[in-house]
């Protein structure tokens, strides 16, 4: 939103976006977070030794979902190797999962555990109420259309499940939805960031937004990073290292994403609001 003078709302305020009121009287709030680990998931393989990228929009790579399927996107693993270089040299604990390994056994396996940062860099999807479930996971639904099983995240080895259906008692079929999120218990997480394609969006309820980020606040996660719209694969590389390098140096949660914003603002390729305006870290 610009003043009409070329000047846009968010340089002059400082816009933060809060689950409830109670939040603004938080303490956390309004100093800086210590993050001893960090698990990382990026780079994965869809198909076991596929590495086939698919171009969303023309000569653009999104981390959006695809109906024949999903493209290997080389900015992830870029992404999640230097987060991790990032974490080490902060001496912050970090699990990277990469290639075959970024499974949804994995992903669960933290449920319960003590970890402070999940990040997720590959596809997301939402579907609404009047879109057609493109894909085979629509046989999981059955009666059930609730808007938190027609929002999830891509992992490892998740293509022939896509393609072919789901079984509805499979844990590891790489579709991790939305209600099985809600159903892990990440309450010693801090912050879950979704550095994929639409994973801020969802039905609207009198309960907020019901999509991933009811899903992950049901499962007790504290506060989250998520997009609004499909998102470039190299901007939000970019985007991502420039988060982690001010978060780990011990500054505040927002004004980690506060510079991250800026540095797509400053950059020739990805200044236009298209790039940047989709973030939203909510706390």
């Amino acid at each position: 939103i610009s003043n009409g003078q070329g000047v846009r709302v968010s340089d002059e305020r400082n816009i933060i976006n809060c689950i409830s009121t109670k939040v603004i009287c938080d303490e956390r709030m309004n100093k800086a977070h210590v993050f001893p680990s960090i698990a990382l998931f990026g780079g994965m393989e869809y198909e076991k030794g596929n590495h086939t990228s698919h171009f969303s929009r023309g000569n653009h790579l999104d981390r959006d979902i695809e109906r024949d399927g999903f493209g290997f996107l080389p900015a992830t693993l870029e992404e999640v190797e230097a987060i991790d270089s990032i974490a080490n040299s902060h001496s912050i604990k970090s699990y990277l999962y990469t290639g075959s390994n970024g499974t949804e056994a994995e992903f669960r396996s933290f449920s319960g555990k003590d970890v402070s940062i999940i990040h997720l860099a590959t596809h997301g999807f939402y579907y609404n109420t009047t879109e057609s479930v493109s894909g085979g996971y629509i046989n999981l639904l059955g009666n059930d259309d609730s808007a938190l099983n027609r929002c999830g995240l891509i992992l490892a080895d998740s293509q022939d499940s896509w393609k072919n259906g789901i079984d509805q008692y499979d844990n590891d079929n790489g579709i991790l939805l939305g209600s099985e999120i809600a159903n892990l218990d990440l309450l010693n997480t801090d912050l879950v960031v979704l550095a994929a394609c639409n994973t801020g969006l969802g039905d609207i309820s009198n309960e907020g937004i019901s999509g991933l980020q009811q899903a992950f606040k049901r499962a007790g996660v504290h506060a989250l990073l998520l997009s609004l719209k499909p998102i470039s694969d190299d901007a939000t590389k970019l985007f991502m290292i420039e988060f982690y390098n001010h978060l780990f140096a011990g500054e505040m949660l927002q004004t980690s994403y506060d510079a991250a914003i800026n540095r797509l603002k400053s950059h020739p390729l990805y200044s236009d609001p298209d790039y940047w305006s989709s973030y939203v870290l909510l706390i």
